[in-house]
């Protein structure tokens, strides 16, 4: 990402990133990815509630006056009959009506991860999902994640790319996981010539007990 930013950066093009999966589970620098804007939600690896998240806005794209398609008065002060003034601020991007609630419920889970460390969490989710790729891969399973920083997104599938077994194995011992289908990562699936993997996402949460556990539970599937 670092790299793009330097890349727009030069030639004057927003950037946008859309943090996800990595807000929460791993330090993210706007600075460093230098970044026009920047999203994340509260419902993943923040564990906050549905529905909330937020908008990273760079001191650049306020200064050259960017704002929504669509302005409230959260945004923006109705100065004359025909005119109005935007607000210095990135406030500029909210809207007036939101759920006060579910954000006070997203302040607490910012709060509780800051009060443990990015650096720190991102440290132990690596410990934890390098554990349960490495166990799944010497048990015969396929593992799915490319890259050089790896997330604690671990995807992957049976030896001939079957699904079911895993997946009941899973529900039965009441193991939260997902299954991501071909029709929702079209042009990546192709590409590994795969129809599905299934997900397992361990956090900050989970110990290293409960990563050999699952790894040994789905291990018993496979024989």
């Amino acid at each position: 990402m670092e790299g793009v930013g330097k890349i727009c950066r030069e030639y004057g093009i927003l950037y946008l990133v859309d943090a996800c999966q990595s807000v929460g589970q791993m330090v993210v620098d706007v600075e460093k990815i230098n970044c026009d804007f920047l999203t994340a939600t509260g419902r993943k690896f923040m564990r906050g509630p549905r529905g909330t998240g937020f908008l990273y806005v760079s001191d650049k794209v306020l200064e050259q006056n960017y704002a929504p398609l669509l302005l409230d008065m959260r945004g923006a002060k109705w100065s004359e009959f025909d005119d109005y003034e935007l607000f210095d601020s990135a406030k500029r991007f909210e809207h007036w009506e939101l759920s006060y609630a579910s954000l006070l419920g997203f302040t607490e889970a910012l709060q509780y991860a800051n009060a443990i460390g990015l650096d720190a969490i991102e440290k132990y989710n690596k410990n934890l999902s390098q554990t349960l790729r490495n166990n799944l891969q010497n048990s015969g399973f396929k593992i799915w994640d490319i890259g050089k920083n790896l997330s604690s997104i671990v995807t992957f599938s049976g030896p001939k790319g079957d699904l079911e077994d895993i997946q009941k194995v899973l529900k039965e011992n009441n193991i939260f996981f997902s299954v991501t289908y071909k029709n929702s990562a079209l042009i990546d699936f192709t590409r590994k010539n795969i129809n599905g993997i299934v997900r397992l996402s361990p956090h900050y949460f989970n110990t290293r007990a409960e990563i050999e556990t699952v790894s040994e539970l789905l291990k018993q599937s496979l024989l």
